[in-house]
């Protein structure tokens, strides 16, 4: 249990607002520093099955803590590597334990345990995608706001913009995410609430990609960068920004600093086990190279996109 919470150390610092996993994550190191966040996903997927199969046998034998820890420990490789579905199925199980009033749980007993899970569950869903694991992503988000975590009010509000975005209404996204910015009060740490101003702005920055504001989104986007580029566990996010800036210069007819964008972040992405990712950026230069009459690299493009990384 301990090498996996120091390995989620490693790639992200979220806040942990569960009582005893967050006393594990603080009284834990980091596995790697630095440039190690890759180290540290690539450990990670190495372990993945025998750390899943530890946290089921800790559900299964009725050890607390372990069956806690271990999913929250997970959940942040899982949901940037799309290895989503197993989580699923151990937060659920360990949700109705919550729920169920004949076992005694005491871990789960606290505000801040059940909000964590129902975000992160929502946020598992809502990496699935589709219809269907959307409503479900809702679902838990607004679960998650019935519980008394006042802090934790922004992060929901954030994560349902993102549902909203994905299901295609925009503007209603970029609204729930100005009700996130004002929830972010309520968040006492003060680093905690520079990072959650800084998604907002990468999720601001990609709605108005969306709807074609790019002067708009270039704004929103280059601040976040500003805050990503000083933490090595956010490379992953500033990746994702600066892929987004390469879809503004693809959007106004840049083709050369589109792909120098894309193809720069490509590796990023690669090494933050985001092969989803990566591959969209596969298909964005493939679309490029057959605008320029170069079959070849565009099918180059397209079989690394088709064999080596999954559709998102």
């Amino acid at each position: 249990m301990e090498r996996a919470v120091a390995l989620a150390r490693s790639i992200s610092d979220r806040p942990i607002p569960a009582a005893e996993p967050g006393k594990v994550f603080a009284a834990t190191q980091r596995a790697h520093d630095g440039h190690g966040v890759e180290r540290a996903y690539a450990e990670l997927a190495i372990r993945w099955p025998s750390l899943v199969d530890a946290a089921r046998q800790a559900v299964e034998l009725g050890q607390q803590n372990a069956a806690i820890v271990l999913p929250i420990a997970l959940w942040p490789f899982a949901y940037h590597t799309y290895r989503v579905t197993e989580l699923i199925d151990l937060y659920r199980t360990v949700s109705d334990i919550a729920d169920d009033p004949t076992m005694d749980w005491p871990a789960l007993g606290d505000a801040g345990t059940r909000w964590q899970l129902a975000r992160d569950l929502g946020g598992l869903y809502e990496r699935l995608g589709g219809s269907e694991n959307l409503e479900q992503a809702r679902t838990w988000f607004e679960r998650a706001l019935t519980f008394d975590y006042p802090a934790g009010r922004a992060s929901c509000l954030e994560w349902l913009g993102i549902v909203r975005e994905r299901q295609g209404f925009p503007e209603q996204a970029s609204a729930l995410f100005d009700d996130a910015e004002s929830a972010l009060e309520l968040i006492p740490d003060t680093a905690v609430r520079q990072r959650a101003l800084a998604l907002l702005e990468m999720h601001r920055g990609r709605c108005l990609v969306t709807v074609g504001l790019v002067d708009r989104a270039e704004h929103h986007l280059r601040a976040a960068i500003s805050f990503f580029d000083t933490r090595s566990a956010d490379g992953n996010n500033a990746a994702r920004c600066r892929v987004l800036l390469g879809d503004i210069c693809d959007l106004r007819g840049d083709d050369v600093a589109a792909r120098r964008m894309w193809n720069d972040e490509l590796g990023v992405l690669l090494r933050h086990g985001m092969r989803a990712e990566a591959a969209a950026v596969h298909r964005k230069l493939a679309r490029l190279a057959d605008r320029a009459g170069d079959s070849i690299a565009a099918q180059d493009h397209r079989d690394q996109a088709d064999e080596s990384c999954p559709l998102p």
